[in-house]
């Protein structure tokens, strides 16, 4: 991973007022409060079917989305960001309410129990 920096922070969440303060969309509130510190404003981009912005952190200009899909379907909308701006997977940080549970293989008995965000996988 050396030479690859961070491009672009995809924050998950889901659409709607009845969602609008519960936990899942923490990864929303987390680039809303990014934005706000770099005075920064959203623009819909429908093809793309998420919010993005254009942000300077910490010394590095970063695109932020927030895709506009419910949680478990953002995988579309982040693999089309990412393939429209040529963004590697290793350039890329989901920030999402769940915990990050260690990978577990497919045909383990385990990995039928684990719940989590499939967004990430898609």
């Amino acid at each position: 991973m050396a030479g690859l920096a961070l491009k672009l922070i995809i924050g998950l969440g889901n659409p709607g007022e009845q969602y609008a303060r519960t936990r899942h969309n923490a990864g929303w509130w987390f680039l809303d409060a990014l934005l706000a510190r770099a005075h920064g404003s959203w623009r819909h981009e429908r093809q793309l079917k998420a919010d993005l912005a254009r942000a300077r952190v910490a010394q590095s200009d970063l695109w932020l989305a927030k895709p506009t899909a419910f949680m478990n379907r953002s995988g579309g909308p982040a693999a089309a960001i990412a393939q429209f701006y040529r963004i590697a997977p290793q350039e890329m940080l989901f920030v999402h309410d769940d915990i990050d549970l260690p990978q577990v293989p497919h045909d383990s008995s385990k990995a039928a129990a684990m719940a989590g965000t499939t967004a990430c996988a898609t």
